[in-house]
């Protein structure tokens, strides 16, 4: 009975390894992003900044399956991105969306996290 339960838990090991090794990686949503002139930056740490022009703006972020949570430090009403896909929006601030890679990883798209699919929004990946 010990050898049949060995031997079905090195097959099943087996099998998610060679699962794993097909599937590869998700890209890093870590780095900048352009869109329009709205910088985003995603730190390794967890935070990030937002530029637009001269006017930067600090966030913590966290992922969470699809959704990305950003939650704007100062007054995040003043956020280009928080302002645009929140309040323009939705009528109220709204700190989490739906994203997702396209473009082989160089492209991050942001999208409501209400279902509604109200917009999609390209950033694209700018090299450092």
């Amino acid at each position: 009975m010990k050898r049949k339960t060995f031997v079905a838990v090195l097959l099943m090991a087996v099998v998610v390894l060679i699962l794993a090794a097909c599937g590869g990686s998700l890209p890093s949503i870590e780095g900048r992003w352009e869109l329009d002139g709205v910088v985003l930056e995603f730190l390794s740490d967890g935070t990030g900044v937002e530029t637009f022009g001269s006017d930067a703006y600090e966030f913590n972020w966290r992922i969470r399956g699809s959704t990305l949570e950003m939650d704007f430090l100062g007054n995040p009403i003043d956020s280009p991105i928080n302002y645009v896909l929140s309040l323009e929006l939705h009528g109220a601030p709204v700190g989490a969306f739906e994203f997702f890679f396209s473009d082989d990883g160089q492209v991050l798209n942001l999208t409501d996290d209400h279902g509604h699919g109200h917009f999609v929004l390209d950033f694209t990946r700018l090299e450092d």
